[in-house]
């Protein structure tokens, strides 16, 4: 008797393990390289505040799985080492519900993700902006410095120019090609505003204006969801 109650017991324990996995809308497997910690912090913005999501408990050297069992809410996420306090940031967009994440502590620019077309659109624009603004940073430094002699770099000021369409027809390419990513969303949210000229009686122009800038306002509050 007390072998076949041990039986009906790791029965009904495997159905419920079973459903309970079953359950969960959303898994996110982080491997975290020179990480001796065994603790991993997971947190998302609110506004201008970062709040603790959950707190993960290593499965193995540097191995972490988030789990929910809903999908949470879209957004910028963060995990964080500790005891250095230093972060890695990753996109929840409401749709990839499985991926994995893996990076170095040592080496934060270098994040892989499998699963997720949307962190890899995301990290290959920020990599592709970080490229950028090195180059603009050096470029402003020659100008500055040509001022500080009460002269002009002009070649300088050409290539900064050149680098500034180069990174608008990035974001461009970006928009066309996946107008629906949270990236296209940051894109949109950030690019300057330029207003046309509207054309016809004053009161058109006026329907007109409104409505441009109700579209604005759309995309802006779009981005501001994801914080």
């Amino acid at each position: 008797m007390k072998n076949f109650k041990n039986v009906i017991f790791l029965i009904l324990f495997s159905i419920g393990f079973i459903a309970s996995i079953g359950a969960q809308k959303f898994m996110v497997h982080f491997d975290i390289k020179n990480y001796e910690n065994d603790t991993l912090i997971v947190g998302n913005y609110f506004g201008e505040k970062q709040i603790v999501r959950d707190t993960l408990f290593a499965q193995g050297k540097g191995k972490f799985i988030w789990r929910e069992d809903e999908m949470p809410p879209v957004g910028v996420y963060l995990i964080l080492f500790k005891p250095a306090n230093t972060y890695a940031q990753f996109l929840v967009d409401g749709k990839e519900d499985k991926f994995s994440m893996s990076c170095n502590v040592s080496d934060l620019n270098n994040i892989k993700f499998k699963g997720s077309d949307e962190n890899a659109i995301f990290y290959g624009y920020m990599g592709f902006l970080g490229e950028k603004r090195i180059q603009a940073d050096t470029l402003r430094a020659r100008i500055d410095r040509a001022l500080i002699r009460k002269d002009v770099d002009k070649k300088s000021s050409d290539e900064l120019e050149n680098l500034d369409k180069e990174v608008k027809s990035h974001q461009k390419d970006i928009l066309v090609k996946k107008p629906n990513s949270m990236t296209a969303m940051l894109i949109k949210s950030n690019i300057d505003v330029e207003v046309p000229e509207f054309e016809g009686n004053p009161d058109s122009v006026k329907y007109k204006r409104y409505y441009y800038y109700k579209n604005i306002i759309s995309i802006i509050s779009q981005w501001n969801i994801l914080h």
